[in-house]
């Protein structure tokens, strides 16, 4: 039984989708919200929707709430992609128990408060930014429908008859107030262990990199890139927050041991604000000491660099880390990502070099279309550039080639004329309905929701199809194409099927009989 409920609403189909974690992983700071909150007395459980019915194929919510029996429910609205199933939860809470108090918190209902009270009655209010003080005292009122107490919670949207009422944005957690927290997952969760075990490094390497913890660092974020729903300004939108908070290195690794002691394997760290590499140098040394064994997947937002390469060596078995330049054209990487985050293709493919001299490591590249301002032939660019990189660098690189996705609150959403998008969702109900459209098309996984003036609904198809060939040619036959054709491109551009494939295999066999077809026609016509 618990005072206070914290609900993620994943469901199973985005819980593991094609061998690949989308959205599995509550957010980060769900865990430390509840220890928060249990540290000081508060009885506080936390459930994971997908967790549940892997857990017991015929759950239900309402008897969730029978056994649980809150008087406060959280549901988690972090991402637009749970926008729908987030909602459709708190009318399914409020319908069972009409006496809960329900409670929405994250980055996109933040974004969308105001309308989420107005339109949707489920919801009693909503959290804009750290919820940890304002559900605090939401939990220690003795009703937490007194207007009096609900004026007084900080960063609160709720309702006064038909009226959204806006409390100031005046509470941020400090660092200070994060090292203090240490959040215990096998404690808070219900099916822990059915939670840990799924978890895993979004990889196609048959290396490690399972059970995976994913580490909240700090929270905040000092640059501006236009894709990104989580930047500066779309962080002060959303919650209020205008700079940084972050725990020590020394209470960083407490919890990465306490992980280990929990039973995971692999720690995610993707908070990377900092203007050089002491902070995860430090780190990296505390977790040396500790001999922990761990695998480390490290996302980070500049190329890292060799002495934080070396830490990471001696404190991990092994070493992943995520890189995202995002396109080949070194003049729209310029304009489309923070200046203080870039680097050159020169400096890209050194460092990748460079990687083969540290064992056990390796690196995703992440490359992107659906970029503002991108025009066809930098889409093509970039295909090409991918395969290249892939060719060059073999197995110790992993190179992800996929669409950004149409985050709410993204400078290019707020403004797309100015950044050349076309048709950006404008609500969160715009949302909810078309990712129902889409999911119900059976895509899953990060969705794309916008078009640029470059691509329309008929390009964005083929290059998705495009897209796919790039992911599945085998680097023999990208060889053999170069070194027919010089690039790449015009191979990529001539992949245009009518329709798309039913798995893997069907992929694969429609590639080897387009590569054979290419290359006989290429040798032909030479």
């Amino acid at each position: 039984m618990s005072d206070l409920l914290l609900i993620h609403p994943a469901l199973v189909p985005d819980f593991m989708a094609g061998g690949r974690s989308t959205y599995s992983p509550a957010p980060m700071g769900l865990f430390s919200l509840a220890q928060f909150l249990a540290d000081r007395g508060v009885p506080v459980r936390v459930s994971h929707l997908g967790v549940e019915r892997l857990a017991d194929p015929g759950f239900r919510v309402s008897r969730l709430l029978d056994e649980e029996r809150p008087r406060i429910v959280g549901v988690s609205l972090h991402w637009h992609k749970t926008a729908a199933r987030a909602l459709e939860l708190a009318r399914e809470i409020k319908a069972h128990s009409p006496r809960a108090f329900v409670v929405l918190g994250g980055l996109t209902s933040g974004l969308y408060a105001a309308e989420i009270i107005r339109d949707h009655p489920a919801v009693d209010a909503v959290v804009r930014g750290d919820g940890e003080e304002p559900l605090l005292r939401l939990a220690r009122a003795l009703d937490p429908r007194d207007p009096r107490a609900l004026a007084a919670i900080p960063n609160l949207v709720w309702r006064r008859g038909a009226r959204a009422v806006v409390n100031a944005a005046a509470y941020a957690a400090a660092g200070a107030e994060l090292s203090a927290v240490e959040p215990r997952p096998e404690a808070l969760l219900r099916h822990f262990a059915a939670y840990r075990d799924r978890c895993a490094f979004w990889t196609r390497s048959a290396d490690g990199f399972a059970r995976m913890y994913v580490l909240e660092v700090g929270r905040g974020c000092p640059y501006e890139c236009l894709f990104c729903g989580g930047s500066a300004s779309a962080r002060r939108a959303a919650t209020g927050r205008a700079g940084l908070a972050h725990r020590s290195p020394a209470a960083c690794a407490g919890l990465i041991e306490e992980a280990a002691r929990e039973g995971f394997e692999t720690v995610y760290v993707c908070w990377d604000p900092f203007r050089d590499d002491s902070f995860y140098v430090e780190l990296f040394g505390l977790v040396a000491r500790r001999g922990l064994g761990l695998s480390l997947a490290f996302g980070s937002w500049r190329l890292p660099s060799p002495r934080l390469m070396a830490a990471a060596g001696r404190a991990f078995a092994e070493v992943f880390y995520e890189v995202s330049p995002e396109c080949f054209r070194e003049s729209l990487r310029r304009r489309v990502k923070d200046p203080r985050l870039f680097y050159g293709n020169a400096e890209l493919e050194a460092w990748l070099r460079r990687l083969g001299a540290f064992p056990k490591q390796k690196a995703q590249v992440y490359l992107s279309y659906m970029l503002p301002g991108e025009t066809l032939d930098d889409v093509y660019d970039t295909f090409d550039y991918a395969l290249r990189l892939r060719e060059e660098h073999g197995e110790r690189v992993e190179v992800c080639l996929c669409p950004v996705t149409t985050d709410p609150g993204a400078i290019m959403n707020r403004a797309p004329r100015r950044h050349g998008i076309v048709s950006p969702p404008s609500s969160l109900r715009d949302y909810a309905a078309r990712v129902e459209a889409a999911e119900s098309r059976g895509e899953l996984g990060d969705l794309v929701l916008h078009r640029t003036k470059a691509v329309d609904d008929a390009a964005f198809a083929a290059l998705g199809r495009q897209a796919a060939l790039v992911r599945a040619l085998p680097a023999r036959y990208s060889r053999a194409i170069r070194r027919l054709h010089g690039d790449a491109k015009r191979f990529i551009r001539g992949f245009a099927p009518a329709s798309g494939w039913r798995n893997d295999a069907e992929l694969r066999a429609r590639v080897d009989r387009y590569v054979r077809d290419s290359l006989r026609s290429a040798r032909l016509s030479g």
